[in-house]
């Protein structure tokens, strides 16, 4: 048994949280901390109704590695598990360095007024962390993480060589909200309305696709299991980037998502107006409304005040006179977007429906062509009524305690810095079925390799 420190009071904290107070054999002492007490102190109150179990609450800004070495050294954690914001993956690597704390994440870092995201920066830690007899896995979240844990199972068990692979994320649920995002939204804004972009070894490596929002978007039809067929589209992840190099002999990685006509029509919008905006603008003051900022917006851009009475913005509440708090006067419109819309954590009740998420593969197995699909189906309302979360958030932090676990107890060793399709996926396969993300393996046609995208 041993102790772990859960840096993140959001929706994915929550998650981590009560999951590993669901293992006392292994999480013995649980910490959870965040730059605000209120969302953890609320967490501490329901793990303690709903597990008997009491965890400690502290404050850090995880920006500051200084803060984030004291909290480390006041707590003694085995582990850290970052589920705050991916602007923190550099601060908080620095400090378990400094501290000699294994370091966990659920996403690749990114730079606040710089949209996009890669895994260079953190691959060149890997040096750091064999010095020090550290364990960094990156991207131990779902998609990336559970996806690259799918990959390194099919080519241990039903796959000598993987040609080709698709990863297919659907949500199939609703919420009931105007507009919202399933995580952080600004973060979620950002990524998703980055120009696509796919692996294909044939026509020399990655390839540019249109964005999911332009009327020339690649997108494809499929029939997914439990929830039908849905529209998906083609945009990039990261863990294309490291699956591609961990096994140089994949000849194409794609990455699909689905997106209802609403969602999409709303990003139109946004991108249409400049609210997705990075890029901060100045005011007098650090208290701001959402209508001050669409009226900055339009006198930067020159489009002129003809939106201001737009009904897609003023249902969401991006035209309120209401002022809101910020850490400073420089705001950019997407962190403005991202303080109107519904917090994630707030989505959990009343959402309904289910997730499919999962890996189609194709390759050669002893020599004859073969093709698996092994996916995990999550449903909202369960993961509310075990959590108090949305469907989204639970897949996304469970698989970071299964990854603490796997340290924690020896499965997984080694030194330096890890992708999760590097590792022995057996015993974290058996464990997301062991605590709440089972998944199944079907054979696949090859026929899809045609009809989807080819």
């Amino acid at each position: 048994m041993g102790k772990v420190l859960i840096i993140g009071g959001g929706a994915s904290g929550r998650v981590a949280t009560h999951k590993a107070a669901q293992i006392p054999e292994v999480f013995s002492d649980i910490t959870l901390a965040s730059r605000s007490l209120e969302k953890p102190y609320l967490i501490q109150a329901e793990v303690r109704e709903k597990r008997g179990r009491d965890i400690n609450v502290e404050q850090v800004d995880a920006d500051q590695t200084s803060e984030v070495v004291n909290l480390i050294n006041k707590t003694k954690p085995e582990v850290v598990i970052h589920v705050a914001l991916p602007y923190q993956n550099f601060p908080i690597m620095d400090a378990c360095l400094e501290t000699g704390v294994h370091y966990i994440d659920t996403a690749t870092p990114e730079v606040r007024e710089k949209p996009g995201f890669d895994y260079k920066g953190q691959w060149a830690y890997d040096d750091k962390f064999k010095e020090k007899g550290l364990m960094a896995l990156l991207g131990c979240g779902f998609d990336p993480g559970v996806t690259s844990v799918y990959t390194a199972y099919a080519k241990k068990h039903f796959l000598d060589k993987i040609q080709f692979l698709d990863i297919l994320d659907c949500n199939a649920g609703s919420h009931g909200r105007t507009f919202a995002t399933n995580f952080d939204p600004e973060i979620n804004i950002r990524e998703i309305t980055l120009p696509p972009r796919h692996y294909d070894k044939k026509k020399g490596g990655w390839v540019q696709t249109p964005s999911i929002v332009d009327r020339d978007s690649i997108h494809q039809t499929f029939d997914f299991p439990v929830t039908g067929k849905k529209e998906a589209y083609l945009l990039y992840h990261e863990e294309l980037e490291s699956l591609v190099e961990h096994y140089p002999e994949i000849e194409r990685a794609r990455f699909w998502m689905t997106f209802g006509e609403n969602y999409l029509s709303h990003l139109r919008a946004f991108i249409k107006y400049g609210v997705n905006s990075s890029t901060p603008l100045e005011f007098d003051s650090n208290e701001v409304s959402p209508k001050e900022m669409i009226k900055r917006i339009s006198e930067t851009s020159q489009r002129g005040l003809f939106f201001l009475n737009h009904l897609m913005f003023d249902k969401i509440g991006l035209l309120s006179e209401e002022k809101i708090k910020f850490s400073s006067n420089r705001i950019s419109p997407v962190v403005m977007l991202g303080a109107v819309l519904p917090k994630p954590e707030t989505l959990g009740s009343g959402y309904m429906g289910k997730t499919v998420i999962g890996n189609i593969m194709w390759g050669e197995f002893h020599g004859e062509p073969r093709s698996v699909y092994i996916y995990n189906v999550s449903d909202h309302a369960k993961c509310f009524q075990e959590i108090g979360c949305q469907g989204i958030s639970y897949t996304a932090a469970l698989p970071s305690v299964i990854g603490a676990k796997m340290i924690m107890t020896g499965e997984w060793k080694g030194s330096g810095v890890f992708n999760l399709e590097q590792l022995d996926p057996d015993h974290f396969m058996r464990d997301m079925d062991r605590y709440g993300l089972p998944w199944e393996v079907e054979e696949f046609s090859r026929k899809f390799i045609k009809d989807f995208g080819d």
